[in-house]
């Protein structure tokens, strides 16, 4: 009866505050993975996904990540381009995901001899359920890739637990689980240094049942990096990190390590006060760090050596247990995504936490159950609730169309040449190039070889009849980038302006080009 009302309990919460979104618009990547993709009916499409990286447009982005493709697949044959399913698919899996976190917590809880283990798992997969900072993942629907792989790697933690007491079907179906963690996003290539961590922490004698599980999660896993680097070689290097998105791969390794250090400190702080939320974490938002000497980078050393020693110093008490166990499963799955080793496609942002953050709750849920007067413990757990749904409302209203979207960018990311020119954009679309202009020159004040930028500011002189000037951009953006379809697009107007048709034929066949 008592996992009857959780279950209730977790499909009302994550309902609660997501339902509304069902039927938002279409953003941003969404447009590129199911507005203006044209490869989601037939079984021909789904061996593309399943061979080929899909290549969203040239100069801009391709991928090998046919699982979560094939979930796109399933939603366009229920409802094909119609939103509605697409985030009710969203919804499901994240709902999902808190019941692994239950089951997962009230395994750790039972270890370690925690009192009340299913109440405070249940809170734990609340607490995840709820957290605002898993907004992005829920609600913009390219966000499921987080979600999904997530859901995989925690599968595959269930299983082995009973693979371990036994079962050899669960032990093969873990080698599923690693694989399709794999072919959903490249972070699912931690699922076997995540399995063995889990192994470790809580089996301390030898278990000959481990091999089958072990071997089926390694040969799983193996099969997807074979799998992604056999696609991927094949692919034309137009999808190299930008010093926009990611810097890191510009600035020497010293830096490298400030930064991260300053950016788990940062993830700690939006894990515990998740507010302000962003979608932007672009250059100049997130800068080089030059120094420990920041509020986040102490941050984030209190945390990593004071948790650990609070843990470590008597070993026994549950909570200490929990919290290290928390600790090094959330740096474990941070270091993936932090660009300290090797550089990913962002800098930062809040759906790379969505695994990580699965430690965090644990020992939330386990630092509230030591409030030994339950009054107390209830008025806490209301007002996080409250605040969480509060949070929620707020954040899932910035997805709810482009206006909306680029409005929260400015508010939240007033120092990223990204969030200018998306502002830039909408200015356009609404006629107003007076605004753009001034949105464009900002945003290259800030990154002045944002080539993007300087093609979309090329259009806004032509409009303006200044095409001197939008010459220059035009060649500007193209001497950065030659893959800026709008850079073309306005050479290929000036130079019809000129007579000169065989440079204006050229570039509009190559702005045709990059525009399919």
């Amino acid at each position: 009866m008592k996992k009857i009302i959780i279950i209730i309990a977790l499909v009302f919460l994550v309902a609660l505050p997501y339902l509304p979104t069902i039927n938002y618009d279409f953003l941003f990547d969404d447009y590129h993975l199911v507005v203006k993709n044209n490869r989601l009916a037939s079984l021909n499409d789904l061996k593309h996904y399943f061979t080929e990286a899909h290549t969203w447009q040239k100069g801009r982005a391709s991928y090998f990540r046919p699982m979560m493709y094939l979930s796109l697949m399933l939603n366009f044959a229920v409802s094909k381009k119609n939103v509605w399913s697409y985030h009710l698919f969203n919804i499901l899996i994240n709902l999902l995901v808190a019941f692994l976190v239950f089951s997962i917590a009230k395994n750790i809880y039972k270890f370690f001899g925690l009192a009340k283990a299913v109440s405070c798992a249940a809170l734990a997969a609340a607490l995840f359920a709820l957290h605002p900072l898993h907004t992005e993942v829920v609600t913009n629907i390219a966000g499921r890739a987080d979600s999904m792989m997530t859901f995989w790697i925690l599968l595959g933690i269930v299983l082995s637990e009973k693979a371990y007491r036994g079962s050899f079907f669960a032990g093969i179906l873990v080698g599923f689980c690693a694989l399709a963690a794999g072919l959903t996003k490249e972070t699912g290539f931690l699922f076997m240094p995540i399995l063995l961590f889990y192994y470790f922490s809580f089996h301390k004698k030898s278990n000959c049942k481990k091999v089958i599980p072990w071997m089926a999660g390694a040969l799983g896993s193996a099969l997807a990096v074979s799998m992604y680097f056999f696609v991927m070689k094949s692919v034309e290097k137009i999808n190299a990190v930008s010093y926009l998105d990611n810097f890191s791969p510009f600035i020497p390794f010293d830096q490298r390590i400030k930064t991260a250090i300053y950016l788990f400190g940062k993830s700690i702080k939006l894990l515990f006060v998740p507010f302000p939320l962003s979608a932007d974490y672009s250059f100049a938002q997130i800068t080089p760090q030059l120094s420990f000497l920041t509020l986040y980078s102490a941050l984030a050393i209190i945390i990593i050596l004071g948790g650990l020693l609070y843990s470590w110093k008597e070993p026994g008490s549950a909570t200490k247990s929990i919290t290290q166990f928390s600790i090094s499963w959330f740096l474990l799955c941070y270091i993936f995504s932090s660009n300290l080793f090797f550089s990913i496609g962002t800098i930062f942002g809040e759906r790379l936490l969505y695994l990580a953050s699965v430690g965090f709750c644990v020992a939330a849920a386990c630092w509230i159950y030591q409030i030994k007067k339950y009054k107390i413990r209830f008025l806490v757990i209301a007002i996080i609730f409250a605040f969480y749904i509060f949070i929620i409302f707020i954040r899932n209203y910035d997805w709810k169309n482009s206006k909306n979207f680029y409005r929260a960018m400015r508010m939240t990311a007033p120092k990223s040449a990204k969030a200018h020119f998306v502002s830039a954009k909408l200015a356009i679309n609404n006629h107003n190039f007076n605004l753009a202009a001034k949105h464009l020159n900002n945003s290259l004040a800030i990154f002045p070889g944002f080539a993007e930028a300087h093609g979309l500011f090329s259009q806004v002189l032509l409009y303006e009849k200044n095409y001197s000037n939008a010459f220059v951009e035009a060649t500007r953006a193209i001497r950065l980038n030659p893959n800026v379809a709008s850079a073309h697009d306005a050479l290929y107007k000036i130079y019809k302006k000129r007579g000169e048709k065989s440079k204006a034929a050229k570039h509009r066949d190559i702005a045709n080009k990059l525009i399919k």
